[in-house]
């Protein structure tokens, strides 16, 4: 039988049961409540440790235990580890970063910025706080034009900004970008803001 590695999972990550079971199934693992209770003095055996955004993995928070190998995390983007310190320490870096054909797929996040977008627009909020008070006045909460006939302006055309654009045409809205990175798009941001 293969000896299962010692892992740290925090509880605070808010995995699903099925993928918290598996990581029991997988891993001898400790599970925590948040990062403060990570210590070297209880968790020094600690050989893979699945990094929550709220911990930073740096030299000064992990370079007490030796016998780390895998950090593994399940955000989009990893500014909370230090690559040069995990290269030097030969720790390997598991995260969704470098997964760019699954990221393609992934849309909460645009989801959610245009279902804020649209909160905001349509008062969303405001009109539910009425009607849970027994009220229907549907007039003081309409938007002043329908969407198909506005236009959004998206600053940054990566990976997130191609999904708002793409939910934004589904609304029949006019989508103009800018990103100093990319070709295409609008020239400056104000320049931008101007066709808005």
């Amino acid at each position: 039988m293969k000896k299962k590695f010692d892992a740290v999972y925090f509880s605070s990550m808010n995995y699903t049961s099925e993928n918290v079971d598996f990581i029991k199934e997988h891993f001898n693992v400790k599970i925590l409540s948040n990062v403060k209770n990570l210590s070297p003095k209880k968790n020094n055996n600690v050989e893979v440790l699945f990094a929550p955004f709220e911990l930073s993995i740096c030299e000064g928070n992990i370079s007490q235990y030796n016998k780390l190998k895998v950090v593994i995390s399940n955000t989009t983007s990893i500014p909370l580890i230090d690559i040069n310190f995990c290269k030097k320490k030969n720790i390997k870096i598991a995260a969704l970063h470098d997964e760019q054909r699954y990221l393609k797929r992934i849309t909460p996040t645009a989801e959610h910025t245009f279902g804020l977008m649209l909160a905001c627009y349509r008062n969303i909020i405001p009109a539910f706080r009425d009607v849970k008070h027994g009220n229907w006045s549907r007039w003081n909460f309409v938007a002043p034009k329908m969407l198909s006939r506005m236009k959004i302006g998206l600053v940054g055309y990566g990976r997130l900004g191609k999904k708002v654009e793409k939910i934004a045409k589904a609304f029949g809205m006019r989508v103009f970008w800018f990103d100093p990175n990319k070709r295409g798009g609008e020239k400056t941001l104000k320049g931008m803001a101007k066709k808005i």
